[in-house]
């Protein structure tokens, strides 16, 4: 390593090493394809992307029968439905009103599904239409008290999720109700809670209502029988790879071809941008489909392994990472050398440091940028966001960060900005918008009411 980069990392609080070996010294990232990571999801596998298939579309015979495990015995999937009821709610509680109402509910929906099939009825979940004339659903079953709220969780949750293809079930809604005071409480509090499950009726509209808006609207469109995941998977998780490119990059290039709002995709952590990376997005109720279609337009980065999922992702829901590095031209006392060094990683491991890579690459390292937001010197972290480095290698981009930090013109400087960079152009964006001039001196004088309307711009950004 030369002296710069011993300078460069002591800057930063580099200085110590896990062992006294001499090491060696190699380049790591000549080439981003010499750095490859892969997410390890909670259950512990790592994520690759093996297909870039989207799965069958809602409503087709296949896709029912990947969606509810084809045709399910009735039997067999009422007994299921009623074991998992006794396995949430831990108790002894009579099963036999449950049983009851689900064959009756069977039946119901085995009625409505044969309506369908001789086309008559409208649409509905899993191609249900009307009920022939006589056949009703059961009437609503409330079930035995439940204290613990988990528990009540639970079976909301077993309702939503039973399978409606042929030998399932039909839709069915709960709500929660409180359980009538007995003699002796003195408090409604106390009393525990009830659930009660109700058939929604074929070609109805449900206790909510169904159409025009306010909460009947909602309660459809989350339950919506378009929906391929069913009731109880709202989201789409997916595998994003990319190569040189980092991850909320490429998740604006999806918004931006979707047509949709950053809000609808999460992830469990961000991934470098200077190698070639795969890790898992979710998004609500987004047709993989569209999705899918998109790989033929995509540069840079793919998008695939679809599957449906009860939850978003959120950040740190992953178990960590697994890394596959190239290093080249490596340099060392002899090949012993590398290999105690290696043994060494082995044994006494080393000290984790936020490598220089977090210090950013820029002219001014990101934590003094960072330092300033901190500080709510708003004006100073543009500039040095806008500072190029001193051996920039394009020419339009240099001049473009002095057209604006000396003359203060905002517009010249965008229209010369390079569109692949990401943060520049979008500061100057936002600048343009609220008639920026350079924040702490230059041509435009950097005022303090200039700042402020530079800043009132870019807060959004």
């Amino acid at each position: 390593m030369g002296k710069a980069a011993w300078e460069a990392e002591k800057a930063v609080g580099i200085e110590c090493f896990a062992n006294e070996l001499p090491g060696f010294t190699a380049i790591l990232k000549h080439r981003y394809a010499d750095f490859k990571v892969n997410e390890i999801n909670l259950e512990g596998k790592v994520v690759r992307l093996t297909t870039l298939d989207a799965p069958p579309k809602a409503g087709s015979e296949t896709a029912v029968a990947a969606a509810n495990g084809g045709e399910a015995d009735p039997a067999a999937a009422v007994e299921a439905a009623v074991q998992q009821y006794a396995a949430a709610v831990s108790g002894s509680a009579d099963l036999e009103p449950l049983r009851s109402f689900l064959q009756a509910a069977q039946h119901y929906h085995a009625a409505t599904l044969a309506v369908a099939a001789e086309g008559g009825g409208g649409r509905g979940r899993g191609g249900r239409g009307s009920a022939p004339a006589g056949v009703q659903p059961p009437a609503p079953l409330v079930l035995p008290p439940m204290a613990d709220k988990s528990a009540r969780t639970a079976v909301h949750q077993l309702f939503r999720a039973l399978p409606s293809g042929p030998g399932g079930f039909p839709r069915m809604e709960t709500n929660t109700q409180q359980e009538s005071a007995k003699a002796g409480q003195q408090q409604q509090q106390q009393a525990a809670q009830c659930i009660q499950v109700e058939v929604v009726q074929a070609g109805g509209r449900g206790r909510d209502g169904g159409r025009g808006s306010g909460r009947g609207q909602k309660r459809k469109w989350r339950d919506s029988s378009d929906w391929a995941g069913g009731p109880g998977r709202r989201y789409l998780k997916f595998v994003l790879y990319k190569e040189n490119m980092d991850s909320q990059q490429a998740l604006s290039s999806l918004c931006k071809l979707l047509r949709v709002s950053h809000k609808m995709f999460a992830v469990a952590g961000t991934k470098d941008k200077r190698g070639v990376t795969a890790q898992q997005v979710t998004a609500f109720k987004l047709d993989p489909a569209r999705l899918a279609a998109l790989n033929p337009r995509l540069r840079g980065m793919r998008v695939g392994n679809y599957e449906f999922a009860a939850d978003q992702l959120r950040l740190g829901d992953l178990q960590g990472n697994r890394f596959e590095l190239v290093l080249r031209s490596v340099e060392a006392g002899s090949a012993d050398a590398v290999s105690a060094a290696a043994e060494g990683i082995r044994s006494s491991g080393f000290i984790n440091y936020y490598g220089l890579q977090r210090f950013g690459t820029g002219a001014v390292p990101t934590h003094r940028v960072g330092q300033a937001l901190l500080r709510g010197r708003w004006c100073e972290a543009v500039r040095l966001l806008l500072t190029p480095r001193a051996d920039c290698a394009r020419a339009d981009q240099a001049e473009a960060c002095r057209l604006y930090l000396e003359e203060g013109d905002v517009d010249k400087a965008l229209r010369l900005m390079p569109r692949f960079l990401v943060v520049e152009p979008t500061l100057l964006q936002a600048g343009a918008r609220g008639a920026a001039r350079p924040p702490g001196g230059g041509g435009g004088g950097g005022g303090g009411a200039h700042c402020l309307g530079w800043v009132e711009s870019a807060q959004g950004v």
